[in-house]
């Protein structure tokens, strides 16, 4: 016994969650069905965290027999502490969200106009609480399901429409959805030195900065009028994740990248220009979601200022 509660001691800070949530439930229902139907997922996905479970344990959680599933002695002495742990859990979140603070959970953009805005002066000369999570988007694609847990502990979020998997419906509310376009921008000064795009395959000239989050080297372009479409093998020793610091390498006139409209717009870039202007690349959904049960006094003037700004 001794060696088992050391041995999950080990165990505990080498899972998510969401692995415990799975073992948890699976113990419960004792049905790999129900268990993948309350948690949603997949029940490949299950099957394996199980197996990710026994090994780190060195032993069998759970066997599969002809009346169907049954818990190991380990199980039964495991299952407890998992329980324990993720009930701590729950309650530290809910304890979050009882504070009478404004918890934001914000892309780096958004957080930028926020705290730039005669809006958040306003709320410091106020003397009101408030806490901007932000993150960049290779983050939540790496690591989001080990943060959904703790999203629920915010008040305000924004998300790609991508990562609305991160979202329990009946928590949340959506607020306002914008679409944004995505488009090629250079300085001028980098056109002047190395020349202007004609053509998609001319990018493969140039220093493309990558965006990290797509792991994709390759960039697909339409033309507006014809329907054209071309893509194109993007060269570039330079990779981020996040657009607002794309836009700084593009201002620093180290190359061409993609960006949305709306950033350029908002820090009024006039030496920038659109490369491939002809050209359509895609469009990128943000999405403003509130908690259902705040009642914060502030929270309404930060969704109507997020809802013209996003």
């Amino acid at each position: 016994m001794e060696a088992l509660n050391k041995k999950w001691l080990d165990v505990i800070y080498q899972v998510s969650l969401k692995d415990l949530y799975v073992f948890c439930t699976l113990y419960e229902t004792r049905s790999y069905a129900q268990t993948t139907q309350s948690l949603n997922m997949y029940a490949h996905t299950c099957k394996r965290i199980i197996t990710k479970l026994e090994e780190l344990t060195c032993t069998k959680l759970i066997q599969t027999t002809q009346q169907g599933i049954r818990p190991t002695p380990t199980a039964d002495i495991i299952y407890p502490k998992a329980k324990a742990f993720l009930l701590q859990a729950d309650d530290d979140i809910s304890k979050f969200t009882q504070e009478n603070k404004l918890k934001l959970f914000l892309d780096i953009y958004s957080a930028t106009v926020l705290t730039q805005s005669p809006l958040f002066k306003t709320l410091n000369t106020q003397g009101y609480s408030m806490e901007i999570n932000t993150y960049a988007q290779v983050v939540l694609q790496e690591y989001g399901l080990i943060v959904k847990q703790y999203i629920n502990s915010y008040n305000i979020v924004i998300l790609r429409n991508e990562f609305e998997h991160l979202i329990d419906p009946s928590l949340w509310l959506i607020k306002h959805r914008k679409k944004s376009s995505l488009k090629l921008y250079a300085s001028k000064e980098y056109i002047k030195t190395h020349g202007m795009p004609k053509k998609p395959a001319d990018l493969q000239n140039h220093s493309c900065l990558l965006s990290k989050f797509t792991e994709e080297k390759s960039l697909s372009l339409t033309h507006k009028t014809t329907g054209e479409k071309s893509t194109v093998e993007l060269k570039g020793k330079f990779s981020f994740d996040a657009f607002i610091i794309k836009y700084i390498a593009i201002v620093r006139n180290v190359g061409i990248g993609v960006l949305l409209d709306d950033i350029v717009e908002y820090l009024q870039l006039k030496d920038l220009e659109v490369i491939l202007p002809d050209y359509e690349i895609g469009d990128m959904d943000r999405v403003l979601y509130v908690r259902k049960d705040q009642k914060h006094p502030l929270l309404n003037n930060l969704v109507d200022f997020l809802k013209t700004n996003l």
